[in-house]
């Protein structure tokens, strides 16, 4: 993931170009209903990205253990 598509990864259509992936299809919205979700329930996502090794995606949730 480049510099530059970092800082719009979690805006509406935001896609990466390259030429490895122009036979993929698809509209850019999934890291904004991911984030929209996540930031529904609460919590947050971050990312490490690794330029052509893939990146890590942290889900933080505030989340409870209820006891019977």
């Amino acid at each position: 993931m480049s510099e530059e598509f970092q800082k719009v990864l979690f805006r509406e259509f935001s896609r990466e170009e390259s030429y490895s992936e122009k036979d993929q299809q698809g509209t850019g919205l999934g890291m904004v209903i991911v984030k929209r979700m996540i930031e529904k329930l609460g919590g947050e996502i971050t990312f490490e990205p690794q330029r052509d090794a893939g990146s890590r995606f942290i889900i933080r949730l505030p989340l409870c253990v209820l006891k019977k």
